[in-house]
């Protein structure tokens, strides 16, 4: 039975803790004006909630299909209750063959921004072994997995990396997922107290898809690094800057270091740092940290915007109203502007990047 009273606790612990934390910063006013903005934005017009919802989840179906196939008609089935107790064994060793067929396809693609969607796949299995279950967890169900599929669709609606960042909230449900599959597993077990065989089959099952996950993540932790290229070949360590002390290529290393050369020359030339907020288009979200600077962004995400950015300075200024001064800056660009959209700015250049500063701080 649920203790929704625990539940309801937890829940309301969590929201008067997050209205501790915002009362910390800024005040409700500037939160709620924050919010405005963000609805604002013209790079993400507003959509229904509900294709939102389809758009999540055809991400996760179109990871790999036939995978996502097997959960949906395994969780059907099992709302079929007349033969359940029959049919079960056989619907989770088909899902668990889906499931081993999905961290083999993952683990041959070597395309590393995709390494947290591992998690994915026993967050899916771990929805059939609950459907299969008879005595079903419904506390644990609500404390992980709901609240897990809650926090991967908000992020969904806040993020625009799609299938990257389910893939990294998911994780949340896998806790859950993991002792699913074990109860399921006890149960099997106690089903057939006659068959010696397969009870064994069965634990060697349970301990086979835990097995499978851990050491899919191991070998992503040591053959592979999120962003860059293998560990074998991250030679050289960064030698200035926020990044100091991070191994990467030297390709990366020379790119970061002129790209923190260029900033602090530009940076030497403002006055006032503490009252303006720090605007940044750049492929490097670190250079946040290296001016030192408030932000002036709603978010670091901002390489994608490098062919056009021009044109979100402008929508940019439109949203904010001249609000506080803010300093831009644009990184390792080859065209670089000769003048900026704003009235009253000026343009500092050093190599190719540029900083456009408010008339009265420089």
């Amino acid at each position: 039975m649920v203790r929704w009273s625990g539940f309801c606790s937890f829940f309301f612990f969590l929201v008067i803790l997050l209205g501790l934390v915002v009362r910390k910063g800024e005040d409700w006013k500037t939160y709620i004006e924050c919010i405005q903005m963000v609805l604002s934005d013209p790079a993400h017009p507003n959509t229904r909630i509900i294709k939102r919802f389809i758009e999540c989840l055809s991400a996760i179906v179109n990871k790999n299909w036939m995978y996502s196939a097997l959960i949906g008609v395994s969780i059907g089935c099992s709302f079929y209750r007349k033969g359940f107790r029959k049919i079960r064994l056989t619907l989770f060793c088909i899902c668990v063959c889906g499931y081993l067929y999905a961290v083999y396809s993952y683990l041959c693609d070597n395309v590393y921004v995709k390494f947290n969607q591992q998690m994915i796949d026993i967050a899916l299995l771990g929805l059939v072994a609950f459907a299969l279950l008879e005595e079903k967890p419904w506390e644990l169900f609500l404390s992980f997995t709901v609240t897990g599929l809650i926090y991967t669709f908000m992020n969904y609606l806040a993020s625009n990396t799609g299938i990257y960042s389910i893939g990294m909230t998911l994780s949340v449900c896998g806790v859950g997922s993991i002792v699913y599959i074990v109860k399921l597993c006890q149960e099997l077990r106690r089903q057939y107290p006659g068959k010696k065989r397969l009870r064994f089959l069965i634990s060697l099952i349970c301990v086979g898809i835990m097995v499978t996950q851990l050491s899919s993540e191991l070998l992503t932790r040591v053959f592979r690094q999120y962003w860059d290229e293998e560990p074998a070949a991250l030679t050289e360590t960064i030698q200035v800057g926020a990044a100091k002390g991070l191994k990467t290529t030297l390709e990366r290393k020379e790119e970061y270091e002129l790209q923190y050369e260029e900033l602090k020359t530009l940076l030497n030339c403002v006055t006032e740092k503490e009252e303006n907020r720090f605007v940044c288009i750049t492929a490097s979200p670190v250079t946040y940290l290296d001016a030192d600077m408030r932000f002036g962004t709603f978010s670091a995400w901002s390489f994608s915007y490098q062919d056009n950015y021009m044109d979100y300075l402008k929508k940019y200024e439109m949203i904010t109203h001249h609000s506080e001064e803010r300093v831009f800056y644009i990184s390792r660009q080859d065209d670089l502007p000769d003048s900026f959209p704003i009235e009253h700015y000026q343009m500092l250049k050093a190599g190719n990047s540029a900083l456009f500063v408010p008339s009265d701080i420089f």
